[in-house]
């Protein structure tokens, strides 16, 4: 475990350290925090992924500062109350304890110290289908097939997922489970389809062995096409 010293204007790591100096007026991460940080964020990314985005700013006010700005009010409500909460506990937790910078620097964290730490994260949630595919066309689709869909008798229904590739180089990958995933470049997308399973169907077919074989179900193009569904953008990996 350590402690980076990071630039208060751009969040840059400047130095790695042991411990925080007691009354230092420099700023601090500790390594493990956005590790730490990782089901919290994970959980309200899941909950924002059908809903249009709040600007990146209005983000910051709701995770950094725990406001809720005038953009998300279509979605206030219980659940949007219980991850304000979650996310406003992880920053109090990191005040406290022997390890926390109540003990350690003699202060809580501070705002900026909050901003770095989910700044990239923030940038990444604040693109929404909108933003992302916005003046884009698609320059090429491929459907894929998962081969953990063959039971050895018949195929499951839910086994088709598709890469799309746009005019500027950028992609998306869809599969039921998870909904559309947004990258920066095509291998990227090509990477996270192929990590869960999905591969070409002539490939899949001689592995397999299913060379006379029935053939996987029709590509489920209206679900894919599904605006209401869950979009995350994921950037370059």
């Amino acid at each position: 475990m350590c402690w980076f010293v990071i630039d208060s204007g751009t969040g840059k790591h400047l130095d790695q350290v042991d411990m925080p100096t007691p009354g230092d007026q420099r700023l601090y991460l500790h390594n493990l925090a956005l590790d730490s940080f990782f089901d919290t964020a994970g959980a309200f990314e899941q909950f924002l992924a059908p809903h249009s985005r709040p600007p990146f700013e209005d983000l910051v006010s709701f995770v950094v500062d725990g406001v809720t700005p005038k953009s998300m009010a279509p979605l206030a409500g219980p659940k949007l109350d219980r991850h304000r909460k979650a996310i406003q506990n992880f920053w109090t937790g990191w005040d406290a304890g022997e390890d926390g910078y109540e003990a350690l620097l003699g202060r809580p964290m501070l705002r900026e110290e909050k901003y770095w730490l989910v700044h990239e994260w923030l940038c990444r949630l604040a693109v929404g289908r909108e933003q992302f595919y916005e003046g884009k066309t698609v320059r090429r689709e491929q459907w894929l097939v998962d081969w953990r869909g063959w039971d050895g008798q018949r195929w499951k229904r839910k086994c088709r997922g598709r890469l799309r590739v746009f005019s500027d180089g950028s992609a998306d990958a869809w599969y039921p489970a998870v909904g559309v995933s947004a990258f920066d470049k095509e291998e990227d997308a090509r990477r996270h389809l192929d990590a869960a399973g999905f591969g070409v169907w002539e490939e899949i077919k001689a592995w397999l062995g299913l060379l006379g074989g029935p053939d996987p179900p029709a590509p489920p193009v209206s679900q894919a096409d599904d605006t209401k569904g869950p979009f995350r953008y994921r950037g370059e990996y």
